[in-house]
């Protein structure tokens, strides 16, 4: 038997791991860096069985109790005949937890002696990381019932919910403390149309209607918001085959593609299961739940809702349905996906106290005869762990009949899901970015009081310590080191990686393109209707491959850049480590790094670099034109011949696809293939094109870098000749002395503080 320790850090992505209290070989596979657990976690026990031989396996884990939950569901369900047993925690303090310990170091630095750690820049900083946004990304088929689940998580009828309303435009209800809701409604270049200060449904539906307006933002409260963390913001995303919009269409694709930006909640109609028009949007989810393991399953979440429709008498099984779910991802190669069962309706009419409550009492009387309807206890589907199970029980209570029957909905178990990943992948990013949003000034400002102590303490060191500082300053604004930095930066091959997955994308889409012209190969003769039918879908499936070709390129385009971006600033630090190899020692317990007067401004520059990283998101359409009757035209030849003849103009038209309106029979193949061809072309030209950009785009990147880098240097050089003039004038009464070990104890004991929270 082997005892496997894991210690997992969710701020910072570290693992350390051992086996029998050593570490695994330099070669092992058990180094997971920079992944969350939830991405390794599902390959761990095949490591262990290949590198070890031993099927018997104890567990010791250190961190937070939702990973640890993760962690004992993945590995007691491995299908290697493993036996992992003997599962002990060290919990850590979980994300809220920390956030509210953030929080209070927050208060006792505005309230401690620093005054430079009381600047707007920081309080800005800390502030911004505060208010970070989460979006849930609301995405459905038509009559999917989508309105009603956003209003029953808003608990207000707000968004309409007739079956063609609010799919034209994107709309972002942001959470706020406000009451009632308020919106802007936005055109396709971001210029505000019109505002409301009290928004309705009729208006959000006039406002859906328009041509002119592309977007909406709602600000409004969002009632589970409390229990998020975080600032929510439901995005009610049209359907691909429902956005009149095709930049739309490219957005929800590009949306799917992101990782821990968002979460994405999939509605589905329970009476129109595997629909062809879902067929295809599904088939894309799908392909990006399979790129991150289980974090990426986690974040979609699969509602099938209007199972309180079904009659049982009549033979509708809730179980049969939600097991058709399953097959359909399972097909797909998705396994344990995330399915809810739930009434949006019933539980948005018991949210609102709703007069006419017709879905509530349907809802009450099937929940009466049976737990079929108590959707809640469907965890084989919903995987839910133990804990959070606990906390939607709760909520139901024998005294209060309302409450147990809005658990019964599905709604509250939709709702907890949605805190477990928010609390998991990104509230701990959140807390992260409050750490760092005052402790990078900490750092730097700790470091000069320390020097400035040191310098009390033995001031006949002060002309060697100048000497050293000196030396440092020549080291980094020497031409040869310049010419070294940027020898490093060109070295680094960001475009041949990138490259070739583009022709990995393109092949697959050419594959994809190939399938449905061959597809038709021998479709020569077709009733007219059934080709107008057909044409319509090859138009759809077209669309759907250029809308998703964009996103598939703009996300490896972003995740190369940001290893390389990441490389780059590694090799960077390793290059200024050596800077702290002359260090100011006086004796063994003090090192002067460099790096720390300058930790404020070094993340100002990386946050500014990723906040620039350009990425790629570029569609191909073929246009064509025909001609079309315009105004008519007045006869001024009064001939008898033309008495009642009639004359009109004649214009162009540009339309994407001609489809035979005058014949009885068309020959699909004959359409097939010239429909396809600019589509063929369009990706030759794709792959020639976006690689010469890509190059382009990485010297721009390396560019931009050098000059960051260069800025870098001065300013530690600025700040080290701060340091030279300053030790002229360190403090020398008694006084200062005083204040300024004071300031420092207090500054020590903060970061010791800050540094516990996230490092363990």
């Amino acid at each position: 038997m082997k005892k496997v320790k894991i210690v997992y850090n969710p701020y910072l992505l570290t693992t350390n791991i051992t086996v029998d209290g050593k570490k695994p070989a330099a070669n092992s596979s058990l180094g997971f860096y920079k992944q969350r657990l939830q991405e390794w976690a599902e390959k761990l026990p095949k490591i262990l069985l290949d590198e070890y031989r031993d099927k018997n396996i104890t567990i010791d884990f250190t961190g937070t109790q939702d990973d640890f939950d993760d962690l004992k569901i993945i590995l007691t369900s491995n299908n290697l005949g493993m036996n992992f047993s003997n599962f002990a925690i060290h919990r850590t303090p979980d994300v809220e937890e920390v956030e509210e310990e953030v929080l209070k170091i927050w208060k006792d630095i505005k309230n401690g002696p620093v005054s430079s750690l009381k600047d707007d820049y920081i309080k800005d900083a800390f502030d911004d990381a505060l208010s970070t946004e989460f979006a849930i990304n609301v995405v459905a088929t038509m009559s999917s019932g989508k309105s009603s689940l956003i209003n029953a998580l808003l608990g207000n009828n707000l968004m309409p919910v007739a079956s063609m309303a609010t799919t034209a435009t994107i709309v972002r209800i942001i959470a706020t403390e406000q009451e009632g809701y308020s919106g802007i409604a936005y055109d396709a270049n971001g210029n505000e149309v019109t505002r409301d200060k009290s928004l309705t449904p009729e208006t959000l539906e006039k406002w859906n209607e328009s041509p002119k307006i592309s977007t909406v933002n709602i600000y409004g409260r969002i009632p589970c918001v409390d229990s998020i963390g975080m600032r929510l913001v439901l995005v009610d995303t049209p359907g691909p085959n429902n956005s009149r919009n095709e930049n739309h269409k490219k957005l929800t694709y590009k949306m799917l593609q992101e990782s821990e930006k968002s979460l994405v909640l999939f509605v589905m109609n329970a009476s129109q299961l595997n629909i062809d028009n879902e067929a295809e949007f599904l088939d894309y989810v799908c392909k990006c739940m399979k790129e991150g393991g289980k974090q990426s399953r986690d974040r979609f979440i699969f509602a099938v809702n209007k199972l309180d429709t079904f009659k049982p008498k009549d033979g509708d099984k809730v179980e049969v349905a939600l097991d058709s779910v399953r097959e359909g991802l399972d097909a797909r190669d998705i396994k344990g996906p995330n399915i809810f069962p739930i009434s949006a309706l019933a539980a948005l009419e018991i949210r609102t106290d709703d007069d006419d409550p017709s879905a509530i009492d349907t809802f009450r009387r099937r929940c009466a005869k049976g737990t079929e309807f108590h959707f809640e206890t469907y965890y084989p589907f919903n995987h839910l762990p133990t804990p959070s199970r606990n906390r939607v029980n709760a909520l139901a209570t024998e005294n209060d009949e309302t409450a147990t029957l809005l658990v019964h909905t599905g709604i509250p178990s939709i709702e907890e899901a949605i805190r477990l990943y928010v609390n998991k992948y990104a509230r701990t990013i959140k807390v992260k970015d409050l750490v760092d949003a005052f402790n990078q000034r900490l750092t730097e400002l700790k470091a000069e009081a320390e020097l400035h102590e040191r310098i009390q303490q033995n001031i006949n060191e002060k002309a060697r310590l100048e000497n050293e500082i000196a030396t440092i300053q020549h080291e980094i604004t020497s031409g040869n080191a310049a010419i070294e930095y940027a020898s490093l930066i060109d070295s680094i091959d960001v475009s041949e990686e990138i490259n070739r997955k583009i022709d990995d994308i393109v092949g697959q889409f050419q594959a994809r393109i190939d399938t449905l012209v061959t597809k038709y190969s021998n479709e020569t003769k077709v009733f007219r209707d059934r080709a107008l039918s057909e044409v319509k879908k090859l138009q759809d499936e077209a669309k759907d491959i250029y809308s998703q070709l964009p996103a598939n390129i703009s996300a490896m385009f972003e995740k190369s850049f940001k290893l390389t971006y990441d490389k780059i600033m590694t090799i960077y630090r390793e290059k200024l480590s050596h800077l702290s190899d002359v260090t100011f020692s006086f004796g063994h317990s003090f090192e002067f790094n460099p790096l720390d007067f300058i930790a404020q401004d070094m993340s100002d520059v990386e946050y500014l670099i990723k906040k620039s990283t350009q990425t790629y998101d570029e569609g191909y359409d073929e246009k064509r034109t025909r001609r079309v009757k315009g105004e008519r035209k007045t006869n001024w030849i009064f001939a008898p011949w033309t008495w009642g003849s009639e004359r009109y103009e004649y214009k162009n038209e540009e339309y994407t696809v001609h489809i035979p309106r005058e014949v009885e029979y068309v020959n699909m193949k004959t359409v097939a293939d010239n429909f396809f061809v600019p589509l063929q072309k369009n990706l030759i030209t794709i792959e020639k094109e976006v690689p010469e950009q890509i190059d382009r785009l990485a010297q721009n990147l390396k560019e931009g870098l050098k000059e960051e880098l260069a800025e870098i240097n001065s300013l530690l050089n600025a700040k080290l000749q701060q340091l030279r003039e300053n030790m002229n004038s360190a403090y020398t009464t008694q006084a200062q002395i005083a204040e300024q070990k004071k300031q420092l104890a207090w500054m020590r004991q903060i970061v010791d503080r800050v540094n516990k929270l996230i490092n363990y």
